[in-house]
């Protein structure tokens, strides 16, 4: 039975060391466990957002009391979400990819942790370019 379930390819552009792997089954499982980390802090952040979003009415600002609480809530949701993906991609961009590359190595592929190098084929213990020694 041939699996399902492939990984996004915007994904893919944001995360290119995926396709080091070559099987999408692999693929599929090393990027949902980089992204499990991620999900504590996007609830806090949601929850962050939906807290400050509720006191707006407490701001007098003129925008509240001409358009309204919950327009005004929705107004700043609607402000906050992509800010809350660029915080949130800031924040594991580097542990989802750290977690990509050593399932990449578990796959069979000698990559860099730190920088992403490809190692195959090099003498020595440590990374030309960053200079990192594997564990």
């Amino acid at each position: 039975m041939k699996f399902r379930f492939k990984v996004p390819r915007i994904y893919k552009k944001l995360f290119p060391e995926i396709d080091h792997i070559k099987d999408d089954e692999q693929q599929f499982r090393a990027f949902a466990e980089a992204w499990q980390n991620v999900w504590p802090t996007a609830i806090v952040l949601m929850v962050l957002i939906a807290y400050v979003s509720s006191t707006i009415n407490n701001w007098g600002l003129e925008i509240v009391k001409s358009v309204g609480e919950h327009v005004a809530q929705f107004i700043f949701i609607l402000f906050c979400l992509p800010l809350f993906i660029v915080i949130d991609s800031a924040i594991h961009g580097g542990q989802i990819r750290r977690t990509i590359r050593i399932k990449i190595n578990e796959a069979g592929t000698s990559m860099c942790i730190e920088c992403g190098y490809l190692l195959e084929g090099i003498e020595g213990p440590a990374c030309p370019e960053c200079g990192n020694v594997p564990e």
